[in-house]
């Protein structure tokens, strides 16, 4: 686990394509990327959080306060709670998705989910379409206030590094290159 005390002394890069980690002491840190630079939501728990807007399948808008979780398997994992709230509950899962119930992992453990379809998530300026996640079938063991629930690796390792620099409140997502473009005409004989 790199707890909050870590995150406060250095600013943290986890970068996916080459499964680093980097650590920069926090006052030599200052980005100058092109990443999409989120703000992250203050928290008396020091976890974290960032909001994001969801647009179920039936155009329903929904925003909420999600932690980023480096330990959890989840595309974005809403609590039961938060989801009963805004009514995107078991009945929206259960009618939206012909997908099985399964099992997701965090730093609780394994736990019952189940799977839907949504239409869209947007973390700052990014647009993710078409995309599953999974309502908690279980109360976390951990809940917190404000929060709708987590976003987990399969979203994070879409990015080809994400910086945690709390001490600017901050976090950057940066995208990965694009792939290599192949030359298909023939360049004279």
């Amino acid at each position: 686990i790199l707890g909050y005390p870590l995150l406060r002394r250095y600013a943290v890069a986890v970068n996916f394509m080459t499964d680093e980690l980097t650590l920069w002491p926090e006052r030599h840190f200052r980005y100058h990327g092109h990443g999409n630079v989120m703000r992250l939501i203050e928290q008396r728990d020091h976890v974290p959080a960032i909001p994001v807007t969801v647009n179920t399948m039936s155009s329903k808008t929904r925003r909420a306060v999600v932690e980023i979780d480096t330990g959890s398997d989840a595309t974005l994992l809403l609590y039961p709670r938060y989801a009963k709230h805004v009514h995107i509950d078991a009945a929206f899962f259960k009618m939206n998705s012909k997908m099985k119930p399964g099992e997701g992992y965090g730093l609780g453990g394994c736990f019952p989910v189940l799977p839907a379809m949504l239409a869209s998530m947007t973390m700052g300026h990014v647009l993710v379409s078409h995309f599953t996640a999974f309502l908690m079938q279980t109360s976390p063991a951990v809940t917190r206030h404000r929060i709708g629930g987590v976003i987990g690796t399969s979203v994070l390792s879409s990015y080809k590094r994400v910086i945690f620099d709390v001490r600017h409140d901050q976090v950057i997502f940066e995208l990965r290159p694009p792939p290599p473009m192949t030359q298909t005409a023939k360049l004279g004989n």
